[in-house]
């Protein structure tokens, strides 16, 4: 390979590496790290993230104030760890990353189990939807072969051939009469399916104006019983603030969540 061509290519190279990065050049030397970590904790991101900060920084010879990352990421977190986001998370199939620390895991664990049902619900559908849509088309196949078959007897003088179109229409007939069978037993199991996903939708949804009081599909409500400073806490002294009968509902619907999930929310349930 000659020299023009190996710079060619790394001239290729270099944008992509970049774009790799987690922070570019400019980010590093202006970024303001408090906001960095917020905007991170904020997301979700592992704590990993730093070290790709870390990483990308440092080709470029700046260092990190780990300090006010880790200040700003803290903060993020408590806007990330609650059941909405949970339950957004959950929903969209996207992994528990368990980045919440102990005191905001519980709120956060028990939205992500119902958009998890959920999500679980809704896939189960588009299999279903999926296969009916299968089931159908291998039928409009065969009725489309059956009808040049027809047409093609019609016109069609040599006898051994008539012959021969009449024995697959036969064989056909039968195929269509399985295939009007599988149609309708596909079809069953997408109402079944699309049966399920509405109980486990209102379910879900029900569960989570327990958790997020004045929640509503498509609002943006992060606070469960929120503490002075507005965020949503386990812990028995934000608890506390809710009122008695609140209180009564959210444990519930901590134990239905924790029956399904296991010990974990039980846990934060016993703390409370």
């Amino acid at each position: 390979m000659n020299s023009f061509a190996r710079l060619a290519l790394i001239a290729l190279a270099l944008p992509l590496l970049s774009s790799c990065a987690s922070l570019t050049p400019e980010q590093c030397e202006t970024g303001n790290w408090r906001t960095i970590g917020l905007s991170d904790g904020a997301e979700g991101r592992p704590l990993s993230r730093l070290d790709d900060h870390r990483e990308a920084c440092g080709k470029v010879g700046i260092s990190i104030d780990t300090g006010a990352y880790m200040a700003g990421r803290d903060e993020g977190l408590t806007r990330y760890c609650t059941p909405v986001s949970g339950f957004s998370v959950g929903s969209n199939g996207r992994a528990n990353g368990n980045v919440c620390p102990a005191e905001l895991a519980g709120g956060f664990e028990a939205g992500y189990v119902l958009g998890s049902e959920l999500h679980a619900a809704q896939s189960a559908l588009t299999q279903a939807e999926n296969a009916l849509r299968r089931a159908e088309s291998a039928e409009s196949a065969t009725e489309d072969r059956m009808r040049d078959l027809r047409a093609a007897m019609v016109s069609e003088q040599d006898r051994d051939k008539r012959r021969a179109i009449g024995d697959e229409l036969r064989r056909l007939r039968d195929t269509a009469r399985d295939q009007q069978r599988q149609v309708r037993r596909a079809d069953r199991e997408r109402r079944d399916r699309q049966h399920h996903l509405d109980i486990v939708r209102e379910d879900s949804f029900a569960q989570l104006r327990l958790l997020a009081p004045g929640w509503a599909p498509g609002s943006r409500t992060r606070d469960l019983c929120p503490n002075k400073t507005g965020r949503w806490s386990a812990s028995a002294i934000a608890f506390s603030l809710c009122p008695k009968r609140q209180r009564e509902d959210i444990h519930g619907a901590y134990r239905s969540a924790g029956a399904r999930r296991g010990s974990g929310i039980q846990g934060t349930l016993r703390s409370l």
